[in-house]
């Protein structure tokens, strides 16, 4: 078990430290979604037959490489957290969602 916490902690530094680089946008080929400063374009774009807030909120996290390798950090807390016990990782995972909706009432970004 020491194990798998030791790759779940690996992934998550990992998954910070990209999705750090993404906002930053220093990464070079599809500049549309790896690059945080043009892919917000991507949230009003992909629109199509869906709302607009599914893109803005329930799926954002394929509209752009930040939001992307935030949720694959997420998931390996998550994963982490359950392996030591399963109501951690659901806890942690309601709280998570839970703030993040109500930052979305805030000037917080």
């Amino acid at each position: 078990m020491i194990y798998y916490i030791a790759i779940l902690s690996f992934l998550f530094a990992g998954f910070r430290e990209l999705s750090e680089h993404a906002k930053e946008g220093n990464f070079k080929g599809m500049s549309h979604w790896w690059n945080t400063p043009k892919s917000w374009i991507n949230k009003h774009e992909w629109v199509g037959k869906l709302p607009k807030w599914v893109f803005g909120s329930v799926m954002v996290w394929v509209t752009d490489a930040e939001h992307f390798f935030q949720f694959l950090s997420l998931l390996s807390v998550v994963a982490l957290l359950t392996l030591i016990h399963p109501w951690f990782g659901l806890a942690f995972y309601l709280g998570a969602q839970f703030f993040g909706f109500v930052k979305s009432f805030t000037n917080l970004r």
